[in-house]
This record gives structure tokens, sequence and C-alpha cells, in this order.
């Protein structure tokens, strides 16, 4: 595959691929050709994906077992992937369900958590959006848009900007320390 192999003329490429080049260098690692490497390299990007999007169905939306298998499933082998399975670029999906469940997590139980813990969440939440954005900025740019859109739409109610406002003003030392980080 030439996605990790110098192409003739060519200084670099336009997507980092920091989320498929780390297991990739693993298994080149462990000895293997370059092609069953990469072969291995797609086989864990979807493992990948489907545990942490069976994390976020379980854990963050509390779904039943067999509801969140299902949920996880839809997502991790999805139309867009199989349009898209010669494109490694287009594979790396499985920071974003784990930053969709850091920001629900803080959310949701805001009042149970400490500053620390809130701090923490955030931190990682963030690190997952620059890493998605390093991995395949694509989706990063749809996610970051998509929360832009959300923030909106709950500025708009009464209802989501109450609880905003609320989750917004206890978190202000952990929202500081996550945006420096």
């Amino acid at each position: 595959p030439n996605s990790f192999h110098p192409m003739p003329g060519t200084l670099g490429f336009s997507v980092g691929l920091l989320g498929a080049a780390l297991p990739f260098a693993v298994f080149r690692a462990l000895g293997n050709d370059l092609y069953t490497a990469f072969q291995y390299t797609f086989v864990t990007i979807d493992v990948l994906t489907y545990l942490a999007a069976f994390a976020f169905f379980s854990l963050g939306l509390r779904f039943r077992l067999w509801i969140s298998a299902l949920a996880a499933a839809f997502f991790t082998f999805n139309s867009a992937k199989f349009n898209q399975l010669n494109h490694l670029q287009m594979s790396v999906h499985y920071p974003l369900p784990l930053i969709a469940l850091g920001l629900l997590v803080w959310i949701r139980d805001r009042a149970t958590l400490n500053e620390n813990q809130k701090t923490l969440l955030l931190s990682l939440t963030g690190l997952g959006l620059v890493f998605q954005m390093l991995s395949e900025p694509y989706n990063g740019i749809f996610l970051a848009f998509f929360l832009c859109l959300l923030t909106g739409v709950a500025v708009a109610f009464e209802g989501p900007r109450a609880a905003l406002r609320e989750t917004l003003q206890g978190s202000r030392k952990s929202l500081g320390i996550a945006t420096l980080l």
C-alpha cells in the first residue's frame, strides 16, 4: 500500500493518519510484511471502533447490552465504511464515540464529578479531538461543526440553556485547564 510508502516527487500527504500509523507501526515492528500489517491495521481499527461505540452506547447512553452491540455494529460497519474500503484515511472513527462519551458524562454527571474529575474528563476529550484531527480530519471537522450547532440549539431554548449555563459555571477551572491543553 502506498499510503505509508513515499511516492516519487511527493513531499507529504494531506492527512496525518496518526490513528492508523500507530497500529501499522506495531504490526511492522512485530515482523509482518507491508501488506499483512496493512490488513491487520484495518481489522484493528474496526475492532477499536466497535469497542469505542459499544462503550458509548452502553456506558454513555445506558442502552441494554444487545442494543449497544447492534448500534455499535451499525456505527462500525456503516455504508460510508464500505464505500471507502481502500481509503485508510476514512477509516479511523474510534476516537469519535470516546469524545462523545466524555462530553456526555461531563454534562450528565456534572453534579457528582469533582473539579479534578471534570478537568481530567475534559482534557482527555480535548486530546481525543486533537487525535481525531491528526488521524482523520474530515470527521473531526464534522464533529466540531455538530458540537457548535448543538451548542447553538442549546442556547436557543430555555431548558437546555439553563443546563448549559449551570454546567459551564460549575466547570470554569476545568474548562480553562482543558482549553490550555
